[in-house]
């Protein structure tokens, strides 16, 4: 380097040296990694042939996605389910018996009505576009929500036996011991129900419940067992057992059970305040507001059944409504009347009635009719006449 350089200059070149073997030192790490592909130019196309497909290094595949899951496609999915369930036991509303899956038609067709068409007419033929929206189908069991889950779990306790509701209200040495679970609140009630059940029913007992907490953040259980009347109280002493020692009064409330009567409807109670149950288990374990926390939980021989039942009515949900949807667009012929019309009477040409403008109206007005100021107690009723008046001429001048 010259010495006649100013030490600004001096200090400037340093730093650009610096600069270049820092940028050189990175480009030949990111070459060590990876090395580079050659851009390849995918030959040019006649018009005789096919596309060319792109270079492998320059299309990134797109990875596939997950269909979402949300409250409101649970809700829709649930008025599907309980319309299907309604005209299938021949019903009207929301049905709370167990699915009731059979052959097509299940339910007496809708007449078919004219199709939602949009038609153009002039002199030519009319041009007819028919608007047939298609549904989704039903959310699969993997995409399926709270609800979903809930009422086809539920359904599957009866092939084990008599489906029985029950409410535990968890003691406060329960509550403390779960919220310091390191698996999840879930995680120890489940453990509890799964040991003191199976130790008074035996290993092959059906069950499934959900925790929700009450406004002020008492947990508490909610759920179902299979069993028979001569197991009640088997049922009754094993579930005091998972709820622990209840403190103050009340002791003899601790525990609720009885016969399902609306099966559809215990489930739908059970989910009624998820959001608020969730909020309150993240805030007494400490968990931040993005974790996933799981609130209900089931024996293992009862999910395989409720899957197989939501697929089958899923299929059979589809089968319905696309039948139904095609009946709907199907267009209708005019009927054609049986009797042939009368003949019409021939007219002479005297009785014929006289053409009109055809801007003129064909009925003629009432004539307004007006009173004798002489007598009043006798009114004679009298049609107006009306005479039109001369045109006007004007008057001539003088000169």
């Amino acid at each position: 380097m010259p010495s006649s350089l100013s030490p600004l200059w001096r200090a400037r070149l340093d730093r650009e040296q610096a600069r270049d073997a820092r940028l050189a030192e990175i480009r030949d790490r990111h070459a060590r990694r990876r090395p580079a592909a050659p851009f390849v130019l995918p030959p040019a196309a006649n018009d005789d042939d096919e596309a060319p497909a792109l270079a492998r290094n320059l299309v990134k595949p797109k990875r596939p996605g997950r269909a979402r899951k949300s409250v409101r496609r649970d809700r829709e999915d649930a008025i599907r389910r309980g319309a299907y369930r309604a005209s299938s036991n021949g019903t009207s509303g929301t049905s709370n018996a167990g699915p009731s899956v059979g052959p097509l038609p299940l339910s007496p067709l809708p007449l078919p009505t004219p199709a939602n068409t949009n038609t153009i007419t002039n002199d030519n033929a009319p041009i007819t576009k028919t608007k047939a929206k298609r549904k989704r189908a039903p959310a699969s069991w993997r995409n399926a929500g709270d609800l979903t889950r809930a009422v086809y779990i539920n359904d599957a306790l009866s092939e084990f036996g008599t489906p029985f509701a029950f409410t535990v209200n968890l003691g406060p040495d329960v509550i403390k011991a779960a919220n310091e679970n390191r698996r999840g609140f879930v995680d120890l009630i489940r453990r509890r129900v799964e040991r003191h059940l199976e130790k008074e029913l035996g290993p092959s007992c059906a069950w499934w419940f959900r925790i929700e907490t009450t406004k002020d953040g008492r947990p508490h259980m909610h759920g179902a067992v299979a069993a028979n009347g001569n197991e009640l109280p088997a049922v009754r002493r094993a579930l005091s057992k998972t709820g622990g020692t209840w403190c103050g009064a009340g002791k003899c409330y601790q525990t609720d059970v009885r016969v399902q009567d609306r099966p559809e409807g215990w489930a739908r109670y059970t989910v009624k305040a998820a959001g608020q149950t969730r909020r309150h288990l993240r805030e007494a374990a400490g968990l931040p507001a993005t974790h996933n926390v799981p609130l209900s939980a089931s024996s293992s021989n009862l999910k395989p059944v409720a899957k197989r039942l939501h697929e089958e009515e899923r299929r059979a949900i589809v089968a319905a409504e696309k039948v139904a949807q095609e009946a709907r667009h199907r267009p209708v012929a005019p009927a054609e009347s049986e009797t042939p019309p009368a003949p019409a009477e021939p007219t002479s040409e005297s009785s014929a009635a006289p053409e009109r403008h055809p801007l003129r109206s064909t009925t003629r007005p009432a004539p307004r009719r007006r009173f004798v100021a002489g007598d009043r107690a006798a009114t004679i009723p009298h049609p107006v006449r009306i005479v039109p008046a001369a045109p006007y001429q004007a008057r001539a001048g003088p000169g």
